[in-house]
């Protein structure tokens, strides 16, 4: 996982404390594209199976992180909502702090591999229209990223 200089100098003024770094937007893989261009779309089932050689499909905490790293928190804090998928560490979000992003990335809702707890016909994803953390059908298709290469 690369270092932004911001980071490091932060890292470096903190001696002894121990610091989370997030995984960032470009440390995932590219948006799945159709031949044409275009942003590919796929049920959830489909975007595990098209990540599996790709990284894998990235869970809803690593997915938040990469896209709005100050508004994840492992603690809870006023303003922020837990996010509990099944069989995953509960965390805590808030969109307060989203700055879309341009293109693409800013325009569509995201899977993860995320399943939402008590039902598996669900699943999270994330909204980079409006920064928010969602659930949606798991038979719905939407944009995919896949955690690297």
């Amino acid at each position: 996982m690369k270092l932004t200089k911001k980071m490091n100098s932060c890292l470096s003024g903190l001696a002894g404390i121990l610091v989370a770094v997030s995984v960032h937007a470009d440390e995932l893989g590219p948006i799945a594209r159709n031949t044409d261009g275009s942003v590919r779309q796929m049920t959830q089932r489909e975007a595990t199976s098209y990540c599996s050689t790709r990284g894998g499909l990235p869970n809803i905490k690593q997915l938040a992180l990469s896209l709005n790293p100050n508004g994840v928190s492992d603690t809870r804090r006023d303003e922020y909502s837990k996010v509990a998928p099944q069989n995953e560490t509960q965390f805590y979000y808030s969109d307060a702090s989203y700055n879309r992003p341009p293109g693409d990335e800013g325009l569509f809702f995201f899977w993860s591999s995320s399943l939402y707890a008590g039902t598996l016909s669900s699943a999270y994803g994330f909204d980079g229209n409006k920064g928010y953390i969602g659930v949606s059908s798991r038979g719905t298709s939407n944009a995919v990223r896949c955690a690297g290469w």
